[in-house]
């Protein structure tokens, strides 16, 4: 778990993050690139000039994030959860 993290110039290129806890991270200039993210969590996440390039981005939450010049390019992230659907 890196829930609440503070993270400034880091790169988890290549890495295989599955079902990882990122919930309230705080990023700015890191990299996922290339990573394997598989039902982590990005819940309440603040994210400023971070890449995910190329990325499994499957079962993925990013609900409530705030993202700011994110790049989600080649990556799968139709397949990522960015809202919350409300059910009656």
């Amino acid at each position: 778990s890196w829930a609440g993290s503070i993270m400034s110039d880091c790169d988890f290129t290549g890495s295989d993050l599955l079902h990882t806890n990122f919930n309230g991270i705080r990023t700015r200039d890191c990299s996922f690139n290339d990573s394997d993210l598989y039902f982590s969590t990005f819940i309440n996440a603040r994210m400023d000039d971070t890449t995910f390039r190329d990325c499994n981005l499957k079962k993925v939450n990013f609900c409530e994030s705030k993202r700011v010049n994110v790049d989600f390019k080649y990556s799968n992230y139709e397949e990522a959860l960015f809202r919350e659907e409300i059910r009656f």
